[in-house]
């Protein structure tokens, strides 16, 4: 779905996805994949018009984020990011994103080389734990 445009909402609750899903460049309605798990999530330099939530997500790779405008909220709550042992960038990649609306993340945690903000590494979102994953 890289460079589409979806005119709707996208909802998909606790899906098991085997391949990364590929929003990259993507215009978006509205975004939610509450508890799915994935290898990873492309969605740099995507738009999306609404919320992206990934709560409760399980995503041992990386979440690449980076150029995305997002005009609503970013929900991140109770995910879990990073996991793979060999992941050497970081698990949440936000450089040079926009997020209009609040980053919601209590009780994520971003493993392997935590987040980046802005282009630095950060572990600033109350209640978000970063850790580097074991070897």
């Amino acid at each position: 779905m890289g460079y589409s445009t979806i005119d709707f909402p996208v909802h998909l609750e606790a899906c098991a996805f085997d391949e990364a899903p590929n929003f990259y460049g993507a215009q978006i309605r509205q975004l939610e994949l509450p508890g799915s798990t994935m290898p990873d999530l492309h969605a740099a330099t995507a738009r999306i018009d609404g919320v992206l939530r990934i709560s409760g997500c399980r995503i041992p790779g990386a979440v690449r984020l980076g150029g995305a405008q997002i005009a609503g909220a970013f929900f991140l709550n109770g995910a879990e990011l990073g996991r793979t042992t060999d992941l050497d960038e970081p698990a949440l990649q936000l450089n040079h994103s926009v997020v209009a609306g609040d980053v919601s993340g209590p009780g994520l945690i971003a493993h392997a080389q935590g987040m980046t903000v802005g282009g630095r590494s950060t572990s600033t979102l109350p209640g978000c734990t970063t850790t580097k994953a074991a070897p």
